[in-house]
């Protein structure tokens, strides 16, 4: 797979975080980790919020579910999502992950983000 360049007005890069963080619906723990990587994406001038990307053995996949939808992205990739089941509740496509992303987020694959809006995300002081 070839790598695309990283766009003037669009880059994206991993980072670790130094933090524990925690993903809640309500009271249900569906990832938790100390072993975050923070995907940060600069576009247009400015650098857009970094996102948690929960490595793969730190998430509850018992209540995901793959989705069929997918979406692109010129510096990361294509994003595979994944919908959340919890008790009768189910939340399409609030997942996603980069199975193969660009080269220059190589490390993010098989790591899951979780939509911000759906979830309560936390970080704490890690140890």
């Amino acid at each position: 797979m070839s790598t695309p360049p990283q766009h003037p007005v669009h880059t994206a890069h991993a980072e670790p975080s130094p933090l524990r963080w925690t993903v809640r619906r309500g009271e249900q723990i569906l990832a938790e980790s100390d072993q975050v990587l923070m995907v940060v994406e600069h576009y247009d001038g400015r650098d857009a919020e970094p996102v948690p990307y929960f490595p793969p053995n730190a998430i509850d996949t018992a209540q995901l579910s793959p989705s069929d939808h997918e979406t692109t992205c010129p510096v990361k990739g294509t994003a595979a999502y994944h919908s959340v089941t919890i008790g009768s509740q189910v939340l399409e496509n609030a997942v996603w992950s980069y199975p193969n992303p660009n080269d220059n987020l190589s490390e993010v694959a098989g790591h899951m983000a979780f939509y911000p809006d759906r979830f309560t995300i936390s970080s704490e002081q890690a140890g």
